[in-house]
């Protein structure tokens, strides 16, 4: 837990590499590599289907009012 609050004060340069975010143009080769795999049941495609939409613009934006039950 220590780490953790350590890491969360450093820039994202100073941070180890599994803290480090992918650019989109990673993210889309990844989900394409990842729909790939032959194991994936309809769950997993589902996601990686729609994290590519969503990186691609595809998606409406979600508005959730303040008051919305999760």
């Amino acid at each position: 837990m220590e780490n953790q609050e350590e890491d969360s004060k450093k820039s994202p340069a100073q941070m180890p590499e599994q803290y480090t975010r992918m650019c989109t143009k990673d993210m889309l080769q990844y989900c394409d590599e990842a729909l790939a795999w032959e194991e994936f049941g309809a769950v997993d495609i589902f996601f990686f289907e729609s994290v590519k939409k969503i990186l691609l613009g595809q998606c409406p934006d979600i508005q959730i009012s303040r008051n919305s039950e999760f």
